[in-house]
């Protein structure tokens, strides 16, 4: 019962950001041009890398250590990364116009979206632990809804991609300052406690995660960001609008409602792992209610997207329809290890997850480039969306083998 309520709060506060982000679409679409969606997105999608390259996988590391001490020093061990790649992102300031003309006008900016995303990442996941659910599901709503206001308003007054960057920054650092400051200062009075050998300590009990997830995660979020990255350079900004907004309406709501999921589940699975309990059922039982669910919608969207785009955004703006339905299998894989990925964290076997990853992001840039080459921009939506279904599902698999193997382990003992 506690499970359902904890994912019932997380899942309402998702639904309650996620509405909100979807009503101002249809005014923002006609406030904005799909080129200065396509800025937003490319920042945000540098934004992501950086951040996760900042704190080093540690944030999905704290809440497993038993004692509070192990939460502390993995805690500080990702601050100081942090300051370190924040501080690094602010001399690169002057050289971005070398690699790209989009970003020259919004680079000052990142420095301070990577510190307050990066930092929010580790105080989350620390909420987490303290199963503080209440207060990540206040963060998603107030800073969806300070997000979408802020849109709104430069949209009436100046609207560019500029605009949109710097509205997408503030309702970040709106969320963060009302939810974590408090929080924030309890932790660190405890940091105080933290020596350099305790981090030493932890850092070697949870090296997988810098060693094995981290370039995991970092190479899942360069094989994300890559249709937008390069497909920018090769193909006009209108069409990466398009698929920036694709992106928006499809994979934000879902990716938010499955890392709702994935919160409870990973608290959930990681007690039954220390107390050396089954979760083998408690996985199953998951993905049979979640195809049961999410097959038969995905079915009858991809027949309405191009004409509900088109209706609910505005003229023109069907084309986002059309990428979206040919990402529907990304979608669903999305949703499927978004909520599951914590498998093999909690058991602590990464080196498969780096593997696949390896194998995702060649595959990813294979298709890119062969769009590229037809120059078909709708080759290359259609290319992502089959292939990265292909290889999540067989990642599923292997999840679901962990899962049976570590279960088997248990009726031995």
């Amino acid at each position: 019962m506690g499970n359902l309520k904890n994912i019932s709060k997380l899942f309402s506060a998702n639904v309650i950001a996620q509405a909100l982000g979807v009503m101002v679409y249809p005014l923002l679409t006609r406030l904005y041009q799909p080129e200065d969606f396509g800025v937003m997105n490319l920042f945000l999608t540098v934004g992501s890398i950086l951040t996760l390259v900042a704190v080093l996988d540690l944030h999905n590391a704290l809440p497993l250590p038993e004692e509070n001490k192990g939460a502390l020093s993995l805690f500080k061990a990702g601050a100081y990364s942090l300051v370190v790649v924040v501080f690094a992102v602010i001399l690169f300031i002057p050289f971005i116009g070398f690699f790209s003309a989009e970003l020259v006008n919004v680079w000052w900016m990142m420095p301070i979206y990577v510190a307050v995303v990066g930092m929010w990442q580790l105080v989350s996941f620390y909420m987490n632990r303290d199963k503080q659910f209440g207060k990540i599901a206040s963060y998603q709503v107030l800073q969806s809804s300070s997000n979408s206001l802020l849109k709104i308003v430069f949209g009436y007054l100046s609207p560019s991609g500029f605009f949109l960057v710097v509205a997408s920054l503030l309702g970040q650092m709106i969320a963060f300052v009302s939810v974590s400051t408090k929080k924030l200062k309890g932790i660190f009075t405890e940091l105080k406690t933290i020596t350099s050998s305790d981090i030493r300590f932890y850092l070697d009990k949870y090296r997988e995660f810098p060693l094995y997830a981290f370039p995991k995660n970092l190479l899942v979020q360069l094989s994300n960001g890559l249709p937008v990255m390069i497909l920018s350079s090769a193909f006009d900004m209108k069409e990466i609008g398009y698929f920036s907004l694709a992106m928006t309406i499809g994979f934000l709501p879902i990716q938010m409602i499955a890392n709702s999921i994935y919160q409870v589940m990973l608290q959930t699975v990681s007690e039954k792992v220390n107390r050396k309990e089954k979760i083998g059922g408690y996985i199953v039982k998951f993905i049979k209610y979640s195809c049961a669910g999410l097959i038969p919608a995905f079915v009858v969207l991809y027949f309405c997207l191009p004409l509900v785009t088109e209706w609910m955004f505005g003229d023109g703006w069907g084309r986002t329809g059309e990428v979206l339905r040919l990402l529907l299998p990304w979608c669903f894989a999305t949703y499927m290890l978004s909520s599951l990925v914590f498998i093999p964290e909690v058991l602590i076997k990464l080196k498969g997850n780096l593997a696949i990853e390896i194998v995702n992001i060649l595959v990813r840039l294979l298709v890119i480039e062969i769009a590229i080459y037809f120059d078909n921009f709708m080759l290359a939506m259609l290319l992502i969306g089959v292939s990265t279904f292909v290889i999540r599902m067989a990642q599923l698999f292997w999840f679901v083998s962990l899962t049976k193997r570590y279960d088997d382990s248990l009726a031995v003992r």
